[in-house]
């Protein structure tokens, strides 16, 4: 199949549960009263699959193939939402919400391995450079779906149809379900296999093999800790102001906030956020 069938919609599978998780989680406990100091705490924490997912991304390789991995776990995600969704209006509402979102968190990052797996054993090495800027922009469209356009929904969904936020957010993440699961039946038809396993057949003690021989040549990299060092600090402001943001933006004047809704973040996050990843996608790849 040609990229064009396949690499757009895989880097749209792989911003938005990304960001579903990592900001749109925040906003929703937001909205349905949990404290500041909560959705910081936990809501960070959930960041820790696409940390940690270099320790089991080589396991990965002993068993089916990377596509078997991508559309698995696009089907997982759908089922993960599709939970939270279904737990919003519970009680507890919090704490199985969160586990609902881990889940996802790990598929996610499962997903997000074995696509660039897909991506580069497949296309060749002048079409990777063609494609890099649309892979970004894809990607960065999911986050933008998922940051502006669902957030802005549920804004007009509660300020102009007079819907609780609880029914809000069980449409708007009902619809993020959706997403996921037509991108797993899109992907059964178009996605290819990429390259063969390197360990397939060989179980958990070649994995774990594999592992220690993978982290073992990536430590031997010239400059490794001067390059781990510039990935760490450029995301190090990130991290500080992408949790407590959109809670800053949301909270109200009195309480040293900005006093947004969501309608009101979702149109900044949909509008010039939609420009400016656009625009810093094709310029990334074009460099």
């Amino acid at each position: 199949r040609h990229p064009l069938t396949w690499v757009p919609s895989l880097y749209l599978a792989m911003g938005l549960p990304n960001v579903m998780v990592g900001v749109v989680a925040a906003i929703i406990y937001k909205n349905l009263g949990v404290a500041n100091e909560d959705i910081a705490l936990y809501t960070s924490q959930m960041y820790l699959p696409w940390v940690l997912k270099p320790l089991w991304a080589p396991l990965l390789e002993a068993y089916r193939s990377k596509r078997f991995w991508v559309i698995s776990m696009e089907f997982t995600m759908a089922a993960a939402l599709g939970l939270v969704a279904l737990c919003l209006p519970m009680a507890d509402f919090f704490r199985l919400s969160l586990a609902f979102f881990w889940i996802t968190g790990f598929a996610s990052a499962t997903q997000d391995t074995c696509a660039d797996g897909v991506f580069m054993t497949t296309v060749s090495k002048t079409d990777q450079a063609r494609y890099s800027g649309l892979q970004g922009m894809c990607w960065n469209m999911g986050a933008v779906v998922a940051s502006g356009l669902f957030v802005s929904l549920t804004g007009w969904l509660h300020n102009h149809v007079g819907m609780p936020w609880v029914q809000c957010w069980i449409v708007v993440v009902l619809i993020a379900a959706g997403a996921m699961a037509a991108f797993g039946l899109w992907h059964v038809r178009v996605l290819p296999p990429g390259a063969p396993p390197t360990r397939h057949g060989e179980g958990l003690v070649g994995g774990l093999k594999a592992n220690v021989t993978i982290w073992a040549s990536f430590f031997q990299k010239p400059q490794i800790w001067m390059m781990l060092a510039v990935i760490f600090f450029y995301r190090f402001g990130e991290g500080f102001i992408e949790k407590f943001g959109p809670l800053f933006l949301l909270d109200p004047t009195s309480a040293g906030g900005l006093g947004m809704d969501n309608e009101s973040l979702g149109h900044i996050n949909g509008t010039v956020g939609t420009l400016t990843f656009i625009a810093g996608a094709f310029l990334g790849g074009f460099l």
